[in-house]
């Protein structure tokens, strides 16, 4: 896993979320994120440079001030131009 993620980091020259919307019931909490990366190096067909984009849905679950629980789904636009 620590791999991956140091993978990912140099794989990314930049990475922002937004968030769209939260919806919150007690204990759940389901939040819309907006994803844009910029490339650092060539992958995935795209220059450095190139974006990927996404939409992901996640679910928490938070008792005591802590999250017990993480459910994501996520959504990527296609990779071109």
């Amino acid at each position: 896993m620590l791999a991956g993620l140091a993978a990912g980091a140099r794989l990314l020259a930049e990475e922002r979320y937004e968030v769209l919307s939260l919806l919150v019931d007690g204990e759940r909490v389901a939040a819309e994120l907006g994803w844009r990366a910029v490339l650092a190096v060539p992958a995935l067909g795209l220059p450095a440079g190139g974006a990927l984009k996404g939409r992901f849905a996640v679910f928490f679950t938070v008792r005591e001030g802590l999250v017990e629980e993480v459910h994501n789904y996520d959504c990527f636009e296609p990779l071109g131009p």
